[in-house]
């Protein structure tokens, strides 16, 4: 689904006040972050959708710092809906690619890779209902003016110097 949310109540949704970075066991762990963007330049509009797998800074925000840095490739992600894990290439080079199949490094998409039935939902930009955007532990926020990505962990925003740290460990 993708979900519109005015900028205000963005920073009543987010859950916690400390940065947290989960242990990794075995190779995937499902850290719930939603990926957005600021709908259109001087707009109070943001469009999301949310990650499944990874969502912490080391894995989620270091590939979107670092594969997803203009707005038309953001724009690409969030058309493909909800995700179950984010990689490094949006679209697989394959046609063998799928959800149980998926190709290395490999954005997975719930829509595109196991066909589920998608179409975006768009909320007003002041929603008074925000259950189905609380219960995550991170979300990324890219700012098309200035091709940047902000990560907010609840209510604690990292500090650029934060992110960076983050991403490297």
């Amino acid at each position: 689904m993708v979900f519109i949310l005015g900028l205000k109540p963005l920073f009543f949704w987010l859950c916690s006040n400390k940065l947290r970075q989960p242990k990794k066991r075995g190779k995937k762990m499902s850290t719930n972050a939603n990926i957005g963007i600021i709908a259109k330049q001087n707009s109070s509009t943001i469009v999301w959708i949310r990650c499944h797998w990874d969502g912490y800074p080391a894995s989620v925000g270091k590939i979107l710092t670092e594969k997803y840095t203009e707005p038309s490739k953001v724009w690409q992600l969030i058309a493909l809906g909800d995700i179950s894990s984010l990689g490094e290439n949006l679209e697989p080079t394959t046609d063998s690619h799928s959800f149980e199949h998926p190709e290395e490094n490999t954005t997975i998409a719930y829509h595109r890779d196991r066909h589920e039935d998608w179409s975006p939902a768009l909320r007003p930009a002041v929603d008074t209902n925000l259950d189905r955007f609380l219960d995550v532990e991170y979300a990324y926020l890219f700012d098309q003016d200035k091709c940047k990505w902000t990560c907010y962990n609840c209510l604690y925003t990292l500090s650029d110097q934060e992110f960076e740290e983050a991403i490297e460990s």
